[in-house]
């Protein structure tokens, strides 16, 4: 009897035991949410074609890779120091070029409202500025006097870094699994978004696609791949969902 029910439980084991599906690690790029910048450019709006066109703002993402060759070397940049804008040929303190030197993007501020060109003349003014020590060090000159927002309703100060690196383009992912359907909850911080794409295998061709995906798994290891499109065409970087099968 005891040899009975010990075989009756090995089979309502195995007959009980389902396969388990679990969502596999993958290097995808890092998604930061903006918190803190309000608005975007319409690239719809007839000015945006004319500024496309007079500055070839789409030869870096043709023909052209290399956006610092579009510049013209920066022979038309004069480097120049202190209010009486002393002309040099290099910086006295880290010997580089004006060349060399528009190379770098330093930003004293950035703008809180990121729709100027949109909305003007009617845009709203908020400038950021990062209180680290170099900001704390020095002042913000503007024809000759320290800058007008300094103090004022028209700035806003933040101590840390992040919330001006927020990842536009990038896709990030929710997923939950249950029994073999895989729930994708998909979010970006995309300007200009247009559309999800997504595709099962690295081969397939992008399709539309919702923010939000059940999708059917198999004992195969399965592939999804998704990523944005802004109303320009432009797609935005992969994310990568794997899922695999065990029992």
């Amino acid at each position: 009897m005891k040899e009975y029910l010990f075989l009756l439980g090995i089979l309502f084991c195995a007959c009980s035991a389902k396969p388990t599906y679990y969502k596999a690690a993958t290097d995808n790029p890092v998604f930061i949410k903006n918190t803190i910048f309000s608005g975007e450019e319409y690239l719809s709006l007839p000015r945006f074609s004319a500024l496309k066109i007079k500055y070839r703002l789409d030869t870096v993402l043709g023909s052209e890779t290399d956006e610092w060759n579009l510049k013209n070397k920066a022979a038309d940049i004069l480097m120049v120091c202190g209010t009486e804008k002393k002309i040099l040929s290099k910086d006295p303190e880290s010997a580089e070029t004006a060349a060399e030197f528009a190379q770098t993007f330093s930003w004293l501020e950035w703008d809180v409202y990121t729709n100027r060109f949109s909305a003007f003349p009617h845009h709203e003014e908020k400038l950021l500025m990062y209180r680290d020590s170099f900001f704390n060090q020095h002042t913000w000159l503007w024809k000759g006097k320290p800058h007008w927002a300094y103090n004022t309703p028209f700035v806003q100060y933040i101590d840390q870094q992040e919330p001006v690196y927020w990842t536009p383009d990038t896709v990030f992912s929710t997923v939950t699994i249950h029994k073999d359907q895989a729930h994708i909850v998909l979010t970006s911080e995309t300007p200009n978004f247009n559309s999800y794409q997504c595709k099962k295998d690295n081969t397939d061709s992008w399709e539309p696609c919702d923010s939000s995906i059940v999708f059917t798994l198999n004992k195969m290891s399965t592939d999804l791949y998704f990523r944005t499109l802004n109303r320009a065409g432009v797609p935005g970087a992969v994310h990568h969902l794997q899922f695999k099968w065990k029992s």
